[in-house]
């Protein structure tokens, strides 16, 4: 049976595209060559994103607080309109593994608008959970609205999401979450 070597550096593509087209039907390749590991690096370990976001709002923004991967705009807004602010993260989605904190507070008498720029993906998971929490506070006579757009799950996501909700009496907060389960024209089903 043919076996086939190789001469180092040397060796071309071209080469290499000569043997095979050289090689005999039927012939196999020995599987019992030796492999030098010994200089090879161990995996790289996966980077894992830990953003926060943390908002304060007495009435005009007082605090705000942002690590990457999350970031916060404030659009012009008119004259006596509350402030908005939308949240985003500068990464494509979050995977497992991946924390994200948001924490938004609007302070007594104050007002605000909270929500996002995009749909937040939670992409397959390679064994860890996403983790997201969210922590909404109004104070006394204050008003919140916390509208951020949806959360798409794709197939194999793995999502452990934390929301509390503190409201001062007379405090008014308006919240909602949307996930969708998966994209229907990947066939994807939850």
């Amino acid at each position: 049976m043919p076996t086939l070597s190789w001469s180092g550096a040397r060796s071309s593509w071209l080469a290499a595209r000569q043997t095979w087209r050289n090689w005999p039907s039927g012939a196999t390749l020995p599987s019992d060559v030796p492999y030098d590991t010994s200089h090879a690096r161990p995996p790289a370990a996966l980077q894992r994103g830990d953003g926060a976001a943390q908002l304060v709002f007495s009435p005009a923004l007082s605090h705000l607080y942002q690590r990457s991967p999350c970031r916060v705009l404030f659009p012009n807004v008119e004259a006596g309109e509350p402030p908005n602010a939308v949240l985003l993260t500068t990464c494509g989605g979050l995977t497992g593994g991946d924390r994200v904190r948001t924490t938004v507070t609007v302070e007594q008498g104050a007002m605000a608008t909270v929500t996002s720029q995009a749909a937040e993906k939670i992409y397959r998971s390679l064994g860890e959970d996403c983790r997201v929490e969210v922590t909404l506070t109004a104070g006394a006579d204050a008003w919140l609205e916390f509208l951020p757009h949806e959360t798409i799950l794709f197939d194999g996501a793995r999502l452990r999401r934390t929301t509390e909700l503190h409201v001062a009496p007379g405090g008014k907060l308006l919240a909602c979450e949307i996930v969708v389960f998966g994209r229907v024209a990947r066939g994807e089903e939850f």
